[in-house]
């Protein structure tokens, strides 16, 4: 049926089926064409990686906290060195 209807439209139009198969093939193709206005740009992976923290705000901590950090840091560190010289003896 799809080949008696572009056979009667090469007639009526002139053209030959396959210019007629061709035409109907770039009209589909014309719809999954993404207008440049709604195409994604790509950025560099720096600006990506950054821009994620754009909205949110730094927060000042209590100076408790500072000092707890502080303090873990230092036992983690001589445990650490502790554990090191335990296996290197």
């Amino acid at each position: 049926m799809l080949k008696y209807v572009l056979q009667e439209l090469a007639k009526k139009r002139g053209k030959s089926i396959d210019e007629i198969e061709n035409d109907l093939k770039s009209a589909e193709d014309e719809l999954y064409i993404i207008p440049e206005h709604l195409k994604v740009k790509r950025r560099n992976s720096e600006e990506s990686s950054t821009q994620w923290t754009t909205g949110i705000a730094e927060v000042e901590l209590p100076i408790e906290f500072s000092h707890a950090s502080i303090s873990m840091t230092m036992m983690l560190i001589s445990t650490y060195g502790e554990s090191q010289s335990a296996l290197h003896s």
